[in-house]
């Protein structure tokens, strides 16, 4: 039981300082060290809070005249009633609070501050049924992404990369139907070779069309130089000579990752047979 004593102008309730807690639901309280009592006001709202906690059964009244009293006017039907409007009464709160900051947000959003009720209700609404459409569209995008990664990895399982019929392939697409295919392309294999192998495959014939001499000393770009100078070579088609010589380069002086072996190698395949197929135009 809690023992509650009621004065001329205070409610003091005996409650151990452990159960502080609910001694605080009820609003207006002073914390009594020297007597081990809380103090509330006396008033109609403060009695109300206090039935509310703890419940008519909960409560021992010290004071025996104001218990008669209480107890004369306090009817069962009467005390529940009291709980009942003192709910409704907080969530009454609870619903305005909720509904101001409904309306603050709307403020935010264009609301005009001095729209009516129903202009708010209508304008909710409506944000309502945007968000609404803006989460099924949401939702449909979800799907369609995890249908569209299905695909994918079913996609991605099913091809494989074909390491001896790729470099066919990329000749083919480069060279087209110009002429025969120069034999250097004919059943070529990428390896760490394959720029050492076409760029003297390259520098010969450009050595040919410049009618150098078999025994002459030929740096690959002095040939781009003068190939380029006698108009043999456009300009795109010296800087492909370039790039393979980079290669060529790169594979006689330093070393590089294995994984790098296949690009490189169809690098060098694309410009050889680029330029390839520029000198057998010219």
């Amino acid at each position: 039981m809690t023992q509650i004593t009621i004065t001329d102008t205070e409610f003091l309730i005996s409650l151990p300082y452990s159960h502080r807690e609910r001694a605080k639901n009820i609003p207006d309280y002073r914390w009594d060290p020297a007597e081990k009592v809380w103090r509330y006001y006396r008033s109609p709202y403060i009695y109300d809070r206090i039935i509310y906690e703890f419940g008519p059964d909960e409560i021992e009244w010290l004071d025996a005249q104001t218990n008669t009293q209480h107890n004369a006017l306090e009817s069962p039907e009467l005390t529940d009633l009291r709980r009942r409007l003192l709910e409704s009464w907080e969530k009454q709160i609870e619903t305005n609070t909720k509904l101001m900051n409904l309306m603050e947000a709307a403020f935010i959003h264009g609301f005009p501050e001095n729209g009516t009720f129903d202009e708010f209700h209508e304008f909710t609404q409506a944000a309502y049924s945007n968000n609404r459409s803006s989460i099924q569209l949401l939702t449909e995008l979800a799907v369609s992404r995890a249908k569209i990664a299905d695909l994918e990895a079913g996609l991605n399982s099913s091809l494989t990369l074909d390491v001896e019929s790729l470099p066919r392939a990329i000749v083919s697409l480069s060279w087209g139907s110009v002429g025969p295919l120069p034999t250097v392309l004919q059943n070529l294999k990428l390896d760490r070779s394959t720029p050492i192998v076409l760029s003297t495959s390259l520098v010969k014939h450009l050595a040919s069309l410049l009618r150098k001499e078999s025994d002459e000393q030929l740096k690959f770009q002095d040939l781009i130089r003068e190939a380029e100078d006698a108009r043999i070579l456009t300009s795109n088609g010296a800087r492909l000579c370039q790039t393979l010589r980079v290669q060529r380069n790169l594979v006689a002086h330093e070393d590089f990752p294995d994984n790098e072996v296949l690009p490189r190698g169809l690098l060098c395949v694309i410009s050889y047979a680029l330029v390839a197929r520029e000198l057998l135009t010219h």
